[in-house]
């Protein structure tokens, strides 16, 4: 661990170490990169395409994720996340 510290601390000057090491956020991130990229290679259409398909095989495979993000919550989040995002752009 004290290697990637030094690594990191090295590599990003003064970004947080525990912001880079939240596993959670790294996902998230590595994710939203990937569909950007797909997007820009690709186009939207193929994006989307596998967002719809890659999300229905996650929850085919393990159902209990669906029931564990309630689309209730989901939905209720999704216009605050976007308008947040959209805020802090500007």
């Amino acid at each position: 661990m004290k290697n990637i510290n030094a690594s990191l601390n090295q590599s990003i000057g003064s970004v947080p170490q525990d912001f880079l090491l939240n596993s959670r956020l790294v996902s998230v991130y590595t994710v939203l990169l990937i569909l950007r990229n797909m997007r820009d290679r690709l186009g939207i259409e193929a994006m989307v395409d596998f967002l719809e398909r890659y999300t229905k095989t996650i929850e085919r495979v393990t159902p209990e994720i669906k029931e564990a993000v309630n689309d209730e919550l989901l939905e209720r989040a999704l216009h605050g996340l976007y308008e947040t995002v959209c805020n802090d752009e500007k």
